[in-house]
């Protein structure tokens, strides 16, 4: 088994941004779907993630460096397989955005839009609806009178229309959460 320092290319002493940037560098580089089909650079992704699984946490890095290569020896295409399947999205975006590591299915894609799109969006209290309703009121202004001047700007007529809808969606959503809480008095 290779030593994890040498699959990442960094020396005994690299900080921890050296060793993330090496494995970013690196797990691009390798990732299966830019490399389609390529069992070497499959293989090169695996040990780039086992390596930083180990030299990316400060624990695991101390009891590496004291253990050596002896202690990650046993079962090393399990640990690879293990390691290759974990997802790194709770500790870095970049993770996330380039594995994809939730992959969802298309229903599942679905109902997440439809449950943020239909989530209700009245304000809670009254002042907030007051708040929500003048501000609204003031975008809704400002997105008429640009759309005066919209023709100079690149695509500026649809995006004062974007403006002018959620505006419009905006007052709506106020005024009847002001209606809801004149009806509890």
């Amino acid at each position: 088994m290779k030593d994890f320092y040498e699959v990442l290319g960094v020396p005994k002493t690299a900080t921890a941004d050296e060793i993330k940037k090496a494995y970013r560098t690196l797990a691009f580089k390798y990732h299966p779907d830019r490399n389609a089909g390529d069992a070497v650079a499959e293989e090169k992704f695996k040990e780039v993630n086992a390596a930083y699984d180990v030299l990316g946490d400060e624990k695991k890095r101390k009891n590496y460096d004291l253990t050596g290569n002896a202690s990650y020896s046993e079962n090393t295409q399990s640990y690879y397989r293990n390691t290759y399947s974990q997802s790194y999205a709770d500790e870095d975006v970049f993770w996330n955005w380039f594995n994809n590591a939730q992959r969802y299915s298309q229903q599942e894609q679905n109902e997440t839009y439809y449950a943020r799109r239909n989530k209700e969006e009245a304000p809670q209290t009254k002042s907030a609806a007051w708040t929500t309703l003048f501000s609204k009121l003031a975008q809704l202004f400002f997105a008429l009178f640009m759309l005066r001047i919209s023709f100079v700007i690149p695509f500026g007529f649809i995006i004062c229309l974007a403006v002018i809808i959620n505006a419009v969606k905006g007052i709506v959503n106020a005024i009847s959460s002001l209606f809801k809480f004149t009806r509890k008095q």
